[in-house]
């Protein structure tokens, strides 16, 4: 619990982004499964968990521009185990989305594949 801890206080605001875009997914997921015979959010579903790895890849982004400005302004003895140390801290948003997105992609399918089955079969007309 504090490695959780202490990779969300390293991580900053990044990775409260990443939980909030996995909670804002797990909204349609469920309400998909609950209306599966009259809805079918599929592509947003999708487009949620591609949504929560770009926004992971943008905050190990963030971190690594951070610390690169961090390094310009080192010593240059430090600057190999600054490196080491950034690059550590400046992947745990992207850590972070892909625990979110592992399950969320299992929940997608299930929620895809509810409303491809249970949806009424349409009559084609003309």
């Amino acid at each position: 619990m504090q490695q959780m801890v202490r990779m969300f206080e390293e991580g900053g605001m990044w990775m409260y982004v990443v939980l909030l875009f996995s909670v804002l997914h797990a909204v349609p997921v469920i309400a998909q499964m609950a209306l599966c015979r009259k809805a079918d959010f599929s592509g947003y579903l999708w487009g949620g968990i591609v949504g929560i790895l770009l926004v992971g890849w943008i905050g190990t982004i963030a971190g690594a521009i951070q610390m690169f400005k961090a390094l310009a302004m080192a010593s240059p003895d430090m600057h190999g185990s600054m490196m080491v140390m950034g690059f550590g801290i400046a992947l745990n948003p992207t850590i972070l989305a892909m625990f979110m997105a592992v399950p969320g992609l299992f929940f997608t399918g299930i929620a895809a594949t509810m409303a491809r089955n249970m949806a009424p079969i349409r009559r084609k007309e003309g």
